[in-house]
């Protein structure tokens, strides 16, 4: 049972599959090429989004000091304006209890005398 091969349908036959085997080889090294891109991009991407965020961060910082400083300001003050309001009053208060008095011992005695 000896079949007939003939050599040319093996060579073409050959021929397609080296063919094939070249495209496959070459997507191969296409997809290989995107992945290993996919990774430096994304490797560039993380950098650049960390540095980013740090940056961010300073600032937060920054802000944060900023407030910081401000708040002790403010507390600082508080003690300072309480005073000055105080001290405004009280002088105020006793202006006006020195009127007082006065206008009481210029109508005390036209009191005393219709009396």
């Amino acid at each position: 049972m000896a079949e007939d091969v003939d050599l040319t349908l093996l060579a073409k036959l050959v021929r397609e599959n080296l063919t094939e085997t070249k495209a496959l080889r070459r997507e191969v090294a296409d997809v290989r090429t995107l992945a290993l891109q996919t990774a430096d991009f994304t490797r560039r991407m993380e950098q650049h989004l960390d540095a980013r965020i740090n940056g961010v961060d300073t600032r937060i910082n920054g802000v944060d000091a900023r407030v910081g400083s401000v708040d002790t300001r403010i507390a600082s003050l508080r003690d300072d304006l309480e005073l000055m309001v105080k001290s405004e009053l009280m002088g105020r208060l006793a202006h006006f209890e020195t009127r007082i008095e006065h206008m009481l011992d210029e109508r005390l005695p036209i009191v005393e005398k219709t009396d």
